[in-house]
């Protein structure tokens, strides 16, 4: 059960929803919150080749974000590295660091 106040722990499929709404900036960059609905039935990307882009699973709740209003039950689809915040946290840690433009031949004077 998820309700206005929750973190949600989980990805997870909404079984069932009223007047729910979720804040996913940490995953999508939205700043209002977003509504869900248990209902929803995503169209496939189809012409694109690739997976429905996380701000238009509209059946689903992601780990991390807030239910901001409403409420819904839900199943857990996903949990720890699995989820998108997980692949998010996966593709951080593989990113590959570039040197520090102080630290690469710049007079001594102008680093401090």
């Amino acid at each position: 059960m998820l309700e206005a106040g929750n973190l949600v722990p989980a990805d997870c499929r909404l079984l069932t929803s009223v007047n729910m709404r979720v804040q996913e900036a940490a995953l999508t960059g939205e700043s209002e919150p977003v509504g869900k609905e248990a209902s929803f039935v995503a169209v496939e990307a189809g012409e694109q080749g690739g997976e429905i882009p996380i701000a238009e699973r509209h059946n689903m709740v992601y780990m991390g974000t807030i239910v901001t209003y409403g409420r819904g039950e839900a199943v857990v689809a996903s949990t720890g590295m699995q989820t998108e915040l997980g692949n998010i946290a996966d593709l951080m840690q593989s990113a590959v660091r570039s040197p520090h433009l102080c630290s690469a031949g710049w007079p001594s004077w102008e680093r401090d």
